[in-house]
């Protein structure tokens, strides 16, 4: 067998494997794929090749990796899912990217056990879902970061669509009712503070208004105490979490997944939509880096009292600068 059927018939095998059981796989693919069921059966026959179009999409429609079924040569080329989303409306983008975010976490619930392993330096916009305010300042950010002719609308003049704040609920009940997960968190020290920076940048640009900072404000505060009660209890809400402090510097939001099937990695480049990679070894050596990161931390959950304490204390006293538009500095 050849390097060429090798991957045919892996690619078909895991189509087989992937194909729900009401249903024949032949039949499964002519659905996503548009196609007759003569081209479908050829196909999964070995008479004709699938398209790399058609590979892309059956691996995204059957939530298999590309990485694992095909061999890629000695420089170790990647295939990274990142989401089409370049032509889209802001709104559309924004709900794709929750969309996707809701789809991984209702996978997951359905596991045995999730382990969550992430590195954060800024409030991520899935940090915002069970905070209003905090929410449509985020999509407000990123409406104006997307679409130029924003630029200069106020916070109060956008409005979130109803198909948003749906999907924003639904992750919210995943969420809470989600008992499997144990999650591994390095904070970055300055990670209120690069949000709050940014929003007081906006408030004093006349983009937001008194109220609209004091709500937000709020919000932070709320997600501030949720952490921090995280971190003296080390179960919160029926999850596991770990936190750990960082003592080097996080540049960038990462979390490594691993479920009872498979590992993945998130990478954001933003704070909106990551780049994915399923590739083993890709995944293991991000993972080697957050236990690496995390042996030059220190945990905050449970332990480490004096240094939890001025963590949040700084935390807190960034919010009251913000409130009564004090100069940030960072502590």
């Amino acid at each position: 067998m050849n390097k060429r059927e090798k991957i045919r018939n892996d690619i078909i095998d895991k189509i087989i494997k992937n194909t729900p059981e009401n249903a024949t796989a032949t039949k499964y693919i002519m659905e996503i794929l548009g196609i007759s069921r003569v081209s479908a059966y050829r196909r999964m026959k070995g008479l004709i090749p699938f398209t790399y179009e058609e590979i892309i999409l059956l691996a995204r429609e059957m939530d298999f990796s590309l990485d694992e079924e095909i061999e890629l040569d000695s420089r170790r080329k990647y295939i990274i899912e990142f989401g089409n989303y370049f032509y889209d409306e802001v709104s559309d983008i924004i709900f794709k990217a929750l969309h996707r975010y809701y789809t991984h976490l209702s996978i997951n619930q359905k596991m045995k056990k999730v382990i969550n392993f992430e590195t954060t330096n800024n409030l991520w916009f899935v940090y915002t879902l069970f905070s209003d305010n905090l929410f449509k300042f985020f999509y407000y950010k990123y409406f104006q970061q997307y679409h130029i002719p924003s630029l200069k609308l106020k916070m109060k003049d956008i409005k979130i669509p109803d198909s948003i704040l749906d999907i924003k609920k639904e992750i919210v009940d995943v969420i809470v009712n989600t008992h499997n997960r144990t999650t591994i968190c390095i904070v970055d020290r300055n990670i209120f503070f690069n949000t709050i920076n940014e929003i007081q940048y906006y408030y004093r640009r006349g983009l937001l208004d008194n109220q609209e900072l004091k709500s937000i404000a709020n919000d932070i505060k709320h997600l501030l105490t949720d952490l921090e009660k995280g971190a003296i209890e080390d179960v919160y809400d029926g999850r596991q979490y770990q936190y750990y402090l960082g003592m080097r510097n996080i540049y960038s939001n990462t979390s490594y997944i691993q479920n009872d099937k498979q590992s993945y990695s998130f990478f954001y480049q933003d704070n909106l939509h990551p780049m994915i990679c399923y590739d083993q070894q890709m995944c293991e050596l991000h993972h080697n880096y957050l236990q690496a990161h995390k042996r030059q931390s220190a945990l905050i959950s449970g332990s480490n009292e004096e240094l939890q304490i001025d963590f949040f204390e700084k935390q807190y006293g960034y919010i009251e600068n913000l409130v009564e538009d004090k100069d940030l500095i960072v502590c």
